[in-house]
């Protein structure tokens, strides 16, 4: 994955990994008990990698300032779900994939995705938006073009990801999905080590609760 200079100069920072041999059809009691004990697993972020949970929230504000982008309009998909998990008190049940990676988004105030590799195409790049791509978000009805000058997640057919706000509909999992490119992104307000850290612990959630070979 190839991240562009003019996106690194906003403070963005990420890792991405690849992962295979994922079941995303069936839940497991553990993984259920394991993603809706918010507390534990945001203790247990804060214990092995610092607490940064605040200051991770936080700056995704000041990307957006330096980008001229509006947090009220482009909340990242963190400060979403927080919202979500104050409003009900807990995550909708999506697939277990996508739990685990919304569940450790929620405790460590970082923004992750993943994206179903059979339908990736060339080399995934994070880079500025030349204006009037074409963007098919998750849930929505219709395409829109994309402004100017905004950070942006595609391959060589696509766009994947606008922002960290909202992911397209053709690249998002599905209960056949067995491969995925995921990525943990955060910025420069938290320590590189703290994202490296969030991304290892998705690496055992999958492997402990999503693969096939279980």
């Amino acid at each position: 994955m190839q991240v562009e200079p003019a996106v690194e100069k906003l403070g963005v920072q990420l890792v991405a990994f690849t992962a295979v041999g994922l079941d995303n059809s069936h839940y497991t009691t553990d993984l259920r008990n394991w993603s809706a004990d918010h507390s534990a697993l945001k203790q247990l972020v804060a214990d092995a990698y610092g607490d940064h949970w605040q200051p991770a929230i936080d700056g995704f504000r000041t990307v957006r300032e330096r980008c001229g982008r509006s947090w009220k309009r482009h909340p990242p998909s963190c400060h979403n779900l927080t919202d979500l998990y104050q409003k009900r008190g807990q995550l909708p049940e999506i697939s277990p994939v996508v739990d685990c990676y919304n569940s450790l988004s929620l405790a460590s105030g970082l923004s992750l995705g993943a994206h179903d590799l059979r339908l990736l195409r060339g080399t995934v790049r994070l880079m500025e938006s030349e204006g009037g791509e074409v963007f098919h978000a998750l849930g929505s009805e219709r395409e829109r073009q994309l402004a100017q000058g905004d950070y942006i997640y595609r391959d060589d057919e696509a766009v994947l990801c606008h922002l960290e706000a909202r992911q397209a509909q053709h690249s998002a999992l599905t209960g056949k999905t067995t491969a995925a490119l995921f990525i943990v992104q955060g910025h420069d307000g938290v320590p590189f080590d703290y994202i490296r850290g969030v991304a290892e612990e998705l690496r055992k959630a999958l492997t402990m609760f999503c693969s096939a070979g279980d």
